[in-house]
């Protein structure tokens, strides 16, 4: 079965200019005036500040063949089985491996690397654990996974008024966390509902977390405006 791995968009901000006034008649020279109080400069980043880059050793704005090697650099045996597909609708490149205990006890991870369309660089990595990445994960494993990943981002600064979480969405999935950094990278964590079950039993679900350079304008195939 074609896997399809979509790209992830997204949401979202003039100052006046003081006019000059200018004196018809000539005017006396003008009283003295106090200096302007100087600016305090920008307040320094907190030191939890997020910074969504990529993902390990592999940084968003990389080639293809770095991606590669960081991969290789970070999951040495997983490389050797790395699959290459370019999705049919976005047209961008997608490089994934299987990585096992990616997070201890959720089973293996299907990591997915994503290429440009016209760039041919890396602008995303998508993270799925459960089905339809690993049909064995255990439920209770992929929740833990899903609160601990949530705890990990809810401790770091965020980009005000970006953060997000615990909302159904119209996809069927639940937004379990949301935020953009300063730069406006975003990470994105989602449950996934999966298959209807067969019997009595529960309806399995995915975990996917999503790491995007540039969620509001993705490097995508579009057509182009006036072309039909």
């Amino acid at each position: 079965m074609r896997r399809v791995i979509l790209i992830i968009p997204l949401l979202c901000l003039a100052m006046p200019l003081a006019a000059q006034q200018r004196s018809q008649a000539p005017a006396a020279p003008a009283p003295a005036q106090a200096p302007a109080p100087a600016q305090a400069p920008d307040a320094p980043a907190p030191e939890n500040a997020a910074a969504i880059e990529g993902f390990r050793s592999a940084r968003f704005g990389m080639t293809e063949a770095e991606t590669r090697a960081a991969i290789r650099r970070d999951f040495a045996q997983a490389a050797e089985r790395i699959a290459s597909e370019q999705t049919p609708v976005e047209r961008t490149q997608v490089l994934t491996l299987n990585v096992p205990d990616l997070i201890p006890d959720a089973g293996t991870a299907r990591v997915s690397y994503i290429l440009g369309h016209r760039s041919k660089r890396l602008i995303q990595v998508t993270i799925l654990w459960g089905p339809p990445a690993d049909a064995s994960a255990r439920p209770e494993a992929l929740v833990n996974a899903a609160e601990a990943l949530r705890a990990h981002f809810a401790a770091l600064a965020w980009r005000p008024g970006t953060v997000a979480g615990g909302v159904a969405l119209a996809d069927g999935s639940t937004l379990v966390f949301r935020g953009l950094d300063e730069k406006g990278r975003m990470a994105q964590l989602q449950i996934l509902p999966g298959p209807p079950a067969s019997g009595t039993g529960p309806r399995p679900f995915g975990l996917r977390l999503a790491y995007v350079a540039d969620p509001l304008n993705p490097d995508v195939f579009r057509l182009q405006r006036g072309q039909f």
